[in-house]
């Protein structure tokens, strides 16, 4: 806030007609020393909540027009560009761009505010530039990451939280983890043995079953990664006629289990009969239930079993 300067009145004062650029007030004026034999001329000026003093004494005699000597070098003097000094005594740093796993954060993306406190309690946004990161860094799932920006021998810390959660509901790890949960069911109730699955057997969104079936995740979203968010998936066996049909249900139980949520043994059971149903009608069947829609493909060589959310 701008503030007024008062000034009180000088011994022989007189106010003088000239306006300092770029001032916000001031105060002109002009007084003689008749000891000393000067004529002193001063202006005190507000400039962005600052006072300035600026002074010129002109020895009697000198000159024979000692206001054109002191106007001379009040005009040297330009508040125009003047930014006023204050300390620094903290910046702050924000981040509003994409939090998910696998995002690069680097000092030129756009998304990082950097905010300077003065001591006078006044603050700016800072450009771009006018800052430095050292490092970049890759967002990690369910990791807070830490950058330093620093800016006039300032520091602070920048922390961003990764929103990607590694045991999400769609996760591969939980989607394992159902699947290999239907197949323990299997072997004790039915005593067929399905091969359980491994996270590390995952190549790039695909993983092979126990029976040389594939499993291919995300295939409509393949931006996504299926580790921390499976949006759909496709079973597939060819040949398939050659398979134990019993084998080859409990894989589709168990492949069904893994994605949805409501995955017990006779929820499963119910969908694998609704869309077995429908493929027997035709070479296709669908069916909705919930939140998901399932689908199923029954050709000479393929067979395929896919789900996705329903939209």
């Amino acid at each position: 806030m701008k503030k007024d300067i008062v000034v009180d009145s000088f011994e022989n004062e007189k106010k003088l007609n000239y306006d300092f650029l770029g001032k916000d007030t001031q105060h002109v004026y002009s007084c003689r020393d008749t000891v000393n034999g000067w004529d002193g001329y001063a202006g005190v000026v507000g400039c962005n909540s600052e006072a300035f003093l600026i002074w010129c004494d002109v020895k009697e005699g000198a000159t024979n027009d000692p206001k054109k000597v002191a106007k001379a070098f009040f005009d040297t003097v330009d508040f125009s560009n003047y930014k006023p000094n204050f300390k620094l005594i903290k910046i702050a740093a924000t981040y509003s761009g994409d939090t998910s796993a696998d995002t690069e954060i680097t000092a030129d993306s756009g998304d990082i505010t950097v905010t300077a406190y003065y001591d006078d309690g006044d603050s700016e946004v800072l450009d771009n530039s006018d800052w430095t990161m050292d490092d970049t860094a890759t967002l990690e799932p369910e990791k807070t990451t830490k950058l330093e920006i620093y800016y006039q021998g300032v520091t602070c810390i920048l922390k961003i939280k990764c929103s990607t959660k590694i045991n999400k509901e769609r996760s591969l790890k939980k989607f394992i983890k159902r699947y290999n949960a239907m197949a323990d069911i299997m072997k004790k109730d039915k005593n067929i043995t399905v091969k359980k699955l491994k996270e590390e057997d995952l190549d790039e969104n695909q993983i092979e079953t126990g029976i040389g079936a594939t499993i291919i995740f995300n295939q409509s979203a393949e931006d996504t990664d299926c580790r921390y968010d499976i949006k759909s998936f496709m079973w597939s066996k060819s040949p398939w006629a050659f398979t134990d049909s019993e084998v080859l249900l409990a894989n589709i139980y168990c492949c069904l289990a893994g994605y949805s949520s409501d995955n017990d043994y006779t929820t499963i059971g119910k969908i694998v009969s609704q869309i077995g149903e429908e493929a027997t009608t035709g070479v296709y069947g669908s069916v909705h239930t919930g939140k998901y829609m399932y689908n199923m493909s029954v050709i000479k060589k393929e067979m395929t079993v896919g789900g996705q959310l329903d939209n």
